[in-house]
């Protein structure tokens, strides 16, 4: 695995640790953070499935539907996650900080999604 795809996997591991410790800590529904969590998690894994083909032959036929789930779940919640993260932040700065964070998450999870469906569609 390249060094970038490593840095990517550690990145979005804390990201998604500290999304689990906030939605908890925001009292969101237990359920929400779990599922939020385990979707980034399915994300990670099949995206370090493109250079370890041999991770995901044991759930072959389980992959769509587990990068579909991830997929839908992300593109559904990426809203509630940077309104979460924008609420402290001035009333001024708020339209900026939220533009900048709505890029930021298309560039990052675009990245993931690519390289883990290609993953997918190779094994399957």
């Amino acid at each position: 695995m390249p060094v970038l795809a490593m840095i990517y996997v550690l990145v979005v591991s804390i990201l998604a640790l500290d999304g689990l410790y906030e939605g908890i800590k925001d009292r969101a529904p237990i359920w929400y953070a779990i599922l939020n969590f385990i979707a980034i998690a399915v994300m990670v894994f099949m995206f370090c499935a493109y250079w370890i083909p041999s991770s995901v032959q044991s759930i072959r036929p389980l992959l769509p539907v587990l990068f579909l789930f991830s997929f839908v779940w992300e593109v559904c919640t990426a809203r509630r996650g940077i309104q979460r993260a924008v609420r402290d932040i001035s009333s001024e700065l708020r339209p900026l900080v939220r533009q900048w964070m709505m890029g930021l998450e298309v560039i990052t999870v675009f990245i993931g999604y690519w390289f883990a469906g290609a993953a997918v569609l190779r094994a399957i």
